[in-house]
């Protein structure tokens, strides 16, 4: 089985700017329009249309990418595309300045932010393996979804 990161922000961009935004990124491929590729992992990029906005994490989303790692990565592709996954988060922040979470397979929020902000969830064991978080507060996020 597949692993899923959803990201859900605020940010004031459409979804062919998110891709080229993560196609930057995570040094992909754009393939069919509208999914970047690269080695053992893949994201999607999707408008959120109106009256599906909800505004559980404390802002309403706009836009959504997923990030899916393949399940027969080794260890070592699996490490690099977490570290691009969260440069991408905090690429994002930067560029942007928008309000989102990141959430482990659709429900677990493991990272949120607001422009000034990104907080790591400090339950999220995986997090103890990337570096790239060190300078960024860690702490229980709330769970409007479990």
């Amino acid at each position: 089985m597949a692993i899923e990161y959803t990201l859900l922000c605020d940010a004031g961009c459409g979804a062919a700017e998110l891709q080229a935004f993560f196609r930057t990124e995570i040094h992909g491929d754009l393939d069919h329009g509208e999914t970047v590729f690269c080695h053992g992992m893949y994201v999607t990029t999707r408008p959120i249309p109106d009256g599906e906005q909800k505004e559980l994490f404390g802002f309403e989303p706009r836009i959504a990418a997923t990030f899916h790692f393949s399940d027969l990565a080794d260890d070592a592709t699996d490490a690099r595309n977490t570290a691009c996954m969260v440069r991408s988060v905090l690429g994002l922040v930067t560029r942007y300045g928008c309000c989102g979470v990141l959430l482990f397979n659709g429900d677990l929020a493991i990272t949120q932010w607001t422009p000034d902000e990104v907080v790591f969830d400090c339950d999220w064991e995986p997090w103890s393996q990337v570096e790239l978080i060190s300078a960024h507060p860690m702490r229980r996020l709330p769970q409007p979804l479990l």
